[in-house]
């Protein structure tokens, strides 16, 4: 299977990040915005976040690449992550 491009990702990101993983009411994200301040996303949402980039690159993401450095944003993930798959 051929990887998923970093522009792909985060465009599939944007559309989860903002139509399924933030609270209800929250002003939607962009490829910058930090996910983490103010509460966007919390543990519980976190481990929804990695499951769909999983599930989008079909592939596992090894335990010791999940650091909070590649998931600060949505283009942070797209570029940590997209490529592979």
């Amino acid at each position: 299977m051929r990887g998923v491009s970093s522009q792909d990702l985060e465009s599939r990101l944007l559309r989860f990040v903002n139509g399924h993983l933030l609270p209800d009411g929250d002003e939607p994200v962009d490829a910058t915005t930090p996910l983490f301040a103010g509460g966007r996303i919390n543990s519980l949402r976190l481990l929804n976040l990695l499951a769909f980039v999983e599930r989008t690159l079909d592939m596992e993401i090894p335990e010791e690449e999940i650091v909070m450095d590649r998931f600060h944003s949505v283009r942070r993930i797209a570029e940590a992550f997209g490529g592979r798959g």
